[in-house]
């Protein structure tokens, strides 16, 4: 019982750190975009010609004003799910 009450407490407790120290979200419209498009990576011809492996399909959007020094990557698929 005292686990569960503990856990509870923490959970409460990330919460509100969450809560207060998330920066208010201005309500400035749609993302204006810079650039974006897309690419493929790592492709592979098959030996028989037939097809391709390995490849990655990429698609990026740069913001046309950058807040954040680093950007968000999404990775899917592969076990990173």
């Amino acid at each position: 019982m005292k686990f569960i009450v503990a856990a509870a407490l923490c959970c409460v407790a990330a919460a509100l750190c969450c809560a207060l120290t998330a920066p208010a979200v201005a309500a400035e419209g749609p993302l204006e975009l810079a650039h974006e498009g897309y690419f493929y990576t790592g492709v592979q011809r098959l030996p028989d010609g037939t097809g391709v492996t390995g490849q990655m399909f990429v698609e990026y959007q740069i913001p046309a004003h950058l807040t954040a020094p680093y950007p968000i990557v999404m990775i899917h698929g592969s076990y990173q799910n």
